[in-house]
């Protein structure tokens, strides 16, 4: 969809051309692929350039983006943001390119791909969801727009949550999104995470008791 990078001269130019495309019946069958279309930073460069291109976007402390989307020595650890056209339009806060994304999203029974909550074929893996990026970088009319088509946290978003939470950087955010009308996605966060928490300890004595074998009582 030819997606504007996260720095644009003029959203209104961008918000008229997305307009075209969405609405000239002759895209109407590459649609799907149009609106999953993803753009690959994964690379160390990319991610800490990603980085700092949205650093005078956000709306919370900065590192809050440096906890979430940290290069690792490890791929299968970063949290990579592979950004859709809906995520380019949440992170210019543009509620006409989120309204006209959802809306032909809508059309093409694509609602919970863009709003990730279901995976599109070809896919590596999902990348947050709309909702966490407009906590980061939105206003009340995307989030207002997000909500209402049905947005909610997704596994990603957990999984920054958690990080967040051990960097005791979690609160910003969660106030940040309890502002937008969406506090109740900040408690879905605290729980999934609070489970994980307990499943992973869980396991830890799993692995003990395996470790030291069954225990045996002493004759009388």
């Amino acid at each position: 969809m030819g997606a504007p990078g996260f720095s644009v001269d003029s959203t209104l130019a961008v918000e008229d051309d997305v307009y075209g495309l969405l609405t000239d019946p002759r895209l109407d069958e590459q649609l799907p692929g149009m609106l999953a279309a993803h753009t690959d930073i994964s690379s160390f460069d990319r991610v800490c350039g990603m980085i700092a291109a949205l650093a005078p976007k956000c709306v919370v402390p900065q590192n809050v983006l440096n906890v979430i989307f940290e290069p690792q020595v490890e791929r299968e650890k970063m949290l990579l943001l592979s950004p859709r056209p809906l995520h380019y339009a949440v992170i210019h806060s543009s509620g006409r390119l989120v309204r006209m994304l959802l809306a032909a999203a809508a059309r093409a029974n694509m609602t919970d791909v863009v709003l990730e909550k279901a995976p599109w074929h070809g896919a590596r893996g999902a990348p947050p969801s709309p909702l966490l990026l407009a906590s980061l970088f939105a206003g009340e009319d995307v989030a207002g727009a997000l909500r209402a088509a049905g947005a909610a946290p997704n596994e990603i978003d957990a999984r920054a949550a958690s990080r967040l939470q051990r960097a005791k950087l979690w609160e910003p955010l969660a106030a940040r999104m309890q502002s937008l009308g969406l506090g109740e996605a900040a408690l879905e966060l605290e729980h999934r995470v609070q489970e994980a928490k307990e499943k992973a300890a869980q396991a830890r004595a799993a692995m003990r008791a395996v470790l030291l074998g069954p225990t045996t009582s002493a004759p009388a």
